[in-house]
């Protein structure tokens, strides 16, 4: 009962701050991802014992509904996507991935030759 109860809260505060977001001019999905953050902090202020939290974590349903609702707005996103709007941003989305990529990769060898990278090596036995 506590998964009705949990998806319940999920979907209200959902609905209420998309229509926020979309009555200040941004995407309705910007409400629903702020809402699920403002869950997850909420969830994470109240603690495991809280009525509403307690037993969520491990739940398998809930685990195959967050799956779900991660898989319907990228097949959404799949099926709106022009061709035309895909070769015309192919730039900028290279150079994103580039970025996305470099990026991370120069800070993880930066990070190791820093002084503190050094003394954090394991020790062979």
């Amino acid at each position: 009962m506590e998964i009705i109860g949990a998806l319940l809260v999920l979907l209200l505060a959902a609905r209420l701050l998309s229509e926020i977001a979309a009555r200040i001019g941004l995407p309705s999905a910007v409400g629903e991802m702020l809402a699920g953050m403002a869950l997850i902090l909420s969830a994470q202020i109240a603690g495991p014992h809280h009525d509403l939290v307690e037993g969520l974590p491990g739940n398998m349903a809930l685990a195959e509904v967050a799956d779900l609702g991660i898989f319907f707005p990228v097949l959404m996103a799949g099926v709106e996507m022009q061709l035309a709007d895909t070769v015309r941003e192919a730039r900028k989305s290279l150079v994103v991935a580039l970025i996305g990529i470099a990026l991370p990769l120069a800070a993880g060898i930066l990070s190791r030759f820093s002084p503190r990278g050094r003394n954090s090596r394991p020790r062979r036995s």
